[in-house]
């Protein structure tokens, strides 16, 4: 019928025949995970492949906007979840794989324990929602290199500003470590406090810089900065300590900037 029940009858034992009903609908679970790369390391971005199984009698259709996997630490907080770039649409039986991305910066060294849960925000009515979930383990490596970012350079260009006149802050960084910096979007690059905007990765593309590799960003200043006087503005690269370092003490330079008046 139209609430997706099958309605049958049947003799029992009584001798009587009684109506019974089998209901359709959907079962969201987990089938199984692996792991990329399969021996991985702190430093290192991890991605975890997610295979998301119909084991219910009907089928399925979960929206874009929903998350269909998440993935929380065994101590509950949350560290990833897999939307999909469009809605999923899964027949009873069919299967689907997601990719959840943890960022490096959430793990330590040692047993990274979790558990997977089908739609997370119980947004599908299922037959079944006490299996939406799976438990698992990665070993994480210790990290024996590190990357190193420091700000070699902060220049202001042009270099005499003018009170109210718009002008940019060129900051340098380099990684003097040993081992590749990423970060990625929404995270900072470089910072300059309430006297430059932020500087941002891509959006699309993670921000990566090699050992011995440096780049010059353009912060442009903000409105507090185009006063007049003289104050000391300073920048910090990743701010938000995403990427983990031999040294997190050198991260930061400053200038004595003078704004003249108008």
């Amino acid at each position: 019928d139209a609430t997706g029940s099958v309605v049958g009858y049947g003799q029992a034992a009584d001798g009587y025949t009684h109506a019974f009903a089998y209901v359709k609908g959907p079962d969201l679970v987990i089938d199984s995970y692996s792991v990329r790369p399969a021996a991985p390391k702190v430093h290192e971005r991890l991605w975890i492949d997610v295979v998301l199984r119909n084991a219910g009698s009907a089928a399925v259709t979960i929206p874009a906007s929903v998350n269909k996997v998440g993935i929380r630490k065994d101590d509950g907080s949350s560290v990833g979840y897999g939307y999909g770039a469009s809605s999923l649409s899964l027949a009873a039986g069919a299967t689907a794989t997601f990719t959840l991305h943890i960022e490096p910066y959430t793990l330590s060294p040692g047993p990274f324990r979790f558990v997977l849960t089908a739609d997370p925000g119980n947004y599908i009515a299922e037959l079944d929602e006490t299996n939406n979930q799976l438990a698992g383990q990665i070993d994480m490596a210790a990290q024996v290199e590190y990357a190193d970012l420091v700000i070699t350079a902060v220049t202001v260009n042009p270099p005499n500003p003018v009170a109210m006149q718009e002008f940019d802050f060129n900051v340098t960084v380099a990684n003097q470590g040993t081992l590749d910096a990423v970060i990625s979007y929404p995270s900072l690059i470089a910072d300059g406090g309430s006297y430059s905007y932020y500087v941002y990765p891509s959006q699309f593309t993670p921000w990566r810089l090699a050992p011995g590799a440096s780049q010059t960003f353009t912060a442009k200043a903000t409105l507090a900065a185009m006063q007049p006087g003289t104050r000391t503005v300073t920048f910090r690269v990743d701010p938000s300590n995403r990427v983990i370092e031999s040294n997190e003490s050198n991260n930061t330079a400053s200038i004595q900037l003078t704004v003249s008046p108008p």
